[in-house]
C-alpha cells in the first residue's frame, strides 16, 4: 500500500481521562475515504450515565460516521469502564474487535452490556494484523487483573501510537523480565514510538505493583486459620484471584458457595459450572459496597440465602476506590455489629475512619503499574509524547512531575491532537 504524504494521527478521548467511560478515537481526518479506530467504549460502574456524568463524547463519533469516515472499535480488555458502552457501538453498525477471552466475558454478560442480537463482533489475537485502510491494528497481550488484555499499537505511515490502556509489569507469579521483553520487541519492531497513551492510576505508589502470588499465599494462610465460616469479597472481573480461591479451598477440602449473580457469572467463565450459594468459603460481590450488592445484603440481613454467624471471617480482598470510602466504611460498620472478624488489605483501615480496628493482611495487588514501573515503561519504549490518563486529576499532574523534561500532554474530553 502507498501511504498517504500526510500520515497523520488525530487523538480524540472522547471518554474521561480519570476512571470510567474511556473511550479513545484515532482517526486519519474528517472527511469521506477517511478512517478512524475507536479503542473501548466504557461506563463508569458506579454511577449511572447523567449530565453530570456523561457518557463518552458520543456526538464526535457521529460527527465522523455522517462524514463518511469508516470506523471500526477495538477493545483492551473486559472492564466496565472500557467495555460497558460497547452497545452504542454496534448499534451504529460499527465492527468490533476483540481477544478470545473478552469475547468469552462478552457472552456471559450480554445481557449486562445490552448487546443487540446481530451484532458484528470479530475475535482478534496478538498474532494477526488488523488493517483498517491505512490503519495497521496490533494487539498486544499485557498484563492487568483480568485475562485477555491488550494493548493496542496503531501504526499509519511512520507515525506510531501505542495504546497502553491499563496494564502492570507482573502476571500471577511471573517477575517484570516478561513484560519488559515484550516492550523492547514493540521497540525494535517501531523503531520511534511517536505518542503513549498510558495509565497512570499508581503514580503515587513507589516501586513495581507486586504479583498476585502474595495475596493467594495470604488467603490460604486464613483458609487455615478460620474455624468458623469464611466469606471473602473481592471485584468480581478479578478472574484469577477467584480461580485461585477456589483452588485453595478445594486443597483443603473446603465446600465453596457463590453469593451473587456477578460472581457466579465469573466461575462460568472458568468452567466452574454451578456452585451451590453456600459453603465453608463463600465468595461474594460488593467490595465497594454498592448499593445491592451480595455482601451489603448479608450485612443488613436481607440475603436471600446467606446469614451471618458469630465467628464468621468476612476477607475484603480489595482496595477502597477513591469516591467510595463511606460506602465501605457504612458496610464495614454494619458488618462488625454482627460480631465477625473482619480482614482488610494492608493500610486500608487509615483510609475510613472506622469504630473499630480490623485486621489487615497483605490481600490485594493492582491491576495498574505503580511509579517504578512506569518510569522502566517509558524508559524502554522512549516515546516523543505521552497522554496519562485513567487516573484522577492530581496523579495524572503528579505523572508529568515525574516524568520531567519528557513530553506530556494533558487533554480534555473532546479535545483533539495531531501528530
Amino acid at each position: 500500500m502507498l501511504w498517504k504524504e500526510n500520515d497523520e494521527i488525530l487523538i480524540i478521548p472522547a471518554g474521561e481521562l480519570g476512571v470510567g467511560h474511556t473511550c479513545f478515537i484515532y482517526t486519519s481526518g474528517y472527511t469521506s475515504g477517511d478512517y478512524a479506530v475507536v479503542v473501548d467504549c466504557g461506563m463508569n460502574p458506579q454511577v449511572s450515565w447523567s449530565p453530570t456524568d456523561p457518557p463518552p463524547r458520543l456526538d464526535i463519533l457521529d460527527d465522523l460516521l455522517a462524514r463518511g469516515v469508516k470506523v471500526i472499535g477495538v477493545i483492551t480488555h473486559a472492564h466496565l469502564d472500557h467495555i460497558g458502552a460497547v452497545r452504542e457501538l454496534v448499534m451504529r453498525k460499527i465492527p468490533v474487535y476483540f481477544s478470545e477471552w473478552t469475547g468469552r466475558f462478552m457472552e456471559v454478560y450480554v445481557e449486562d452490556l445490552d448487546i443487540p442480537k446481530g451484532a458484528e463482533t470479530h475475535v482478534f489475537e496478538g498474532n494477526q494484523v488488523l488493517t483498517h485502510g491505512d490503519f495497521q491494528i496490533y494487539l498486544i497481550s499485557v498484563y492487568h487483573s483480568i485475562p485477555g488484555t491488550r494493548a493496542i499499537l496503531l501504526r499509519r505511515g511512520n507515525k506510531v501510537v501505542l495504546h497502553l490502556g491499563d496494564f502492570k509489569l507482573n502476571g500471577m507469579q511471573e517477575g517484570i523480565a516478561k513484560t519488559r521483553k515484550v516492550f523492547q520487541d514493540i521497540r525494535l519492531s517501531v523503531g520511534q514510538v511517536n505518542c503513549l497513551v498510558m495509565d497512570v492510576l499508581n503514580t503515587e505508589m513507589d516501586g513495581f505493583t507486586p504479583p498476585e502470588q502474595p495475596v493467594f499465599d495470604s488467603i490460604e494462610d486464613i483458609i487455615k486459620e478460620a474455624s468458623g465460616q469464611i466469606i471473602i469479597t473481592c471485584f468480581a472481573s478479578n478472574i484469577r484471584r477467584i480461580e485461585a480461591i477456589i483452588k485453595k479451598a478445594v486443597d483443603h477440602h473446603k465446600t465453596v458457595g457463590i453469593g451473587g449473580f456477578r460472581m457466579s457469572s465469573s466461575c462460568r467463565l472458568l468452567g466452574k459450572g454451578s456452585l451451590p450459594r453456600n459453603g465453608d468459603i463463600v465468595l461474594i460481590g460488593g467490595s465497594q459496597g454498592e448499593e445491592g450488592s451480595g455482601l451489603v445484603r448479608l450485612s443488613r440481613d436481607e440475603h436471600k440465602h446467606l446469614s451471618l454467624s458469630r465467628g464468621s471471617t468476612v476477607v475484603v480482598s480489595s482496595r477502597c476506590i477513591p469516591g467510595n470510602e463511606e460506602n465501605v466504611k457504612w458496610l464495614l460498620e454494619d458488618l462488625h455489629a454482627h460480631d465477625v472478624k473482619i480482614i482488610l488489605h494492608e493500610n486500608e483501615s487509615k483510609k475510613l475512619d472506622l469504630s473499630f480496628r480490623p485486621e489487615e493482611r497483605f490481600l490485594h495487588v493492582s491491576g495498574h503499574e505503580q511509579r517504578g514501573g512506569l518510569q522502566e515503561t517509558i524508559e524502554i519504549l522512549k516515546p516523543e509524547m505521552i497522554i496519562p490518563f485513567h487516573a484522577p486529576e492530581d496523579r495524572r499532574i503528579m505523572f508529568e512531575q515525574l516524568v520531567g523534561g519528557k513530553q506530556t500532554k494533558h487533554l480534555q474530553r473532546g479535545e483533539t491532537l495531531n501528530i
